[in-house]
């Protein structure tokens, strides 16, 4: 299924539980529009569509409402990293961890969040987290992804600290698990490890990352991959800025037309809706109307009826008046 089709039948889903008074149900379908809007590049309108969904998610003991919650707030903490809103997304991450009581999600948040922290800077508190990360997750690779993060937090807040070993493991960890995403996240850190050690070494990996984000047809970090050998490679310079040009261009078309796409869905929603609420009044009015017509016209006849008896009555009882004389 497309996403866009699967935005709308969410946005359709919604508004069938408005109706049934179905309040998690509705949240649920609200929670995966955001998540779309989010993947989508629609980042303000992720995290609307999330707030929205948080009205309906008030009770908080029921275990529904809290997975529920965990992934509304992830979703927030997404959108707004990518907006650079730190301080938002680490606010949210900490209410995603109020939620989740699963070991391996909460290794994911803690890697999230030291994440967050150090491109903010904050490399004490960076550490600390991605260390909980490390220690709490079972899973290959979050353990990779937490190794690799903690490994740059100690090296940006010391250049004593080499973390080139363990870079190194986890990009192994990551190579065999076959895992391409991950591998280019490894590529990606080793090409800035060594941009101001070895060039030839910086080029290579970019290279592998630009080379890898083809293949899995990921724009975002192709742009990532370009940036460096634009910066690495100054005998191509021009040809890699031009195809970053086009690859950006493209990102942006695409990420206005999502958002306009997801607008207009539920402007549609929302029109059909009304036009529904309208016919349904005009309906009401006329079932109304049949309904007072229908209750003169039996009135009319009780009356008629009444009267049929009454006068029946009255005869009888004049004959019978007349016949005792």
């Amino acid at each position: 299924m497309k996403i866009d089709s699967a935005y709308y039948f969410y946005n359709l889903a919604k508004d069938d539980y408005k109706k049934m008074g179905d309040s998690l149900g509705i949240a649920q379908s609200l929670i995966n529009m955001g998540i779309i809007q989010t993947n989508r590049g629609d980042f303000y309108g992720g995290i609307e569509t999330s707030l929205e969904a948080e009205k309906y998610l008030r009770n908080d003991n029921d275990i529904n409402v809290k997975a529920n919650l965990a992934r509304n707030f992830n979703n927030m903490a997404i959108a707004s990293s990518f907006l650079y809103n730190y301080n938002d997304a680490i606010k949210f991450y900490q209410n995603t961890l109020k939620y989740t009581k699963d070991k391996n999600d909460r290794a994911v948040y803690y890697n999230n969040i030291g994440k967050v922290l150090t491109n903010m800077k904050e490399y004490t508190k960076a550490k600390y987290y991605l260390e909980l990360s490390l220690n709490t997750t079972s899973n290959t690779m979050d353990y990779a992804r937490a190794l690799s993060n903690l490994s740059a937090a100690k090296y940006l807040s010391d250049k004593n600290d080499d973390p080139l070993k363990d870079y190194l493991r986890a990009l192994d960890i990551r190579y065999r698990s076959k895992n391409i995403t991950e591998m280019n996240s490894s590529y990606a850190t080793l090409s800035d490890y060594y941009s101001d050690k070895d060039i030839d070494s910086a080029k290579l990996y970019a290279e592998k990352m630009y080379s890898t984000s083809k293949q899995i047809k990921n724009p975002e970090d192709q742009l990532q991959a370009l940036q460096k050998l634009i910066n690495l490679d100054k005998n191509n310079y021009l040809k890699y800025f031009n195809t970053f040009q086009n690859i950006n261009d493209s990102v942006i078309i695409a990420r206005g037309k999502a958002k306009n796409q997801f607008a207009l869905i539920k402007s549609d929603i929302d029109k059909t809706e009304s036009k529904n609420i309208e016919l349904q009044a005009k309906n009401l009015e006329a079932e109304n109307k049949l309904l007072y017509r229908n209750m003169i016209v039996a009135s009319l006849l009780l009356t008629l009826i009444i009267g049929v008896i009454w006068y029946t009555k009255r005869k009888k009882d004049f004959k019978k008046k007349k016949n005792s004389k």
